[in-house]
């Protein structure tokens, strides 16, 4: 391994924290605003990913 993170193991990781996300908003353990600005930046982060080569 050279320390390097590829986009499959990123793509799985945001994944991984937009589940999280989703079930804490769902629960309630976030209030609305924070759901819907924490999603909007993950999924810029998201688009951002998708920018560059596999």
């Amino acid at each position: 391994m050279n320390g390097r993170l590829s986009k499959v193991a990123m793509t799985d990781k945001l994944f991984k924290l937009k589940r999280e996300l989703d079930y804490k908003c769902e629960i309630g353990e976030m209030g609305e605003w924070e759901c819907v600005g924490a999603k909007k930046y993950l999924n810029k982060a998201f688009d951002t990913l998708d920018e560059y080569w596999q």
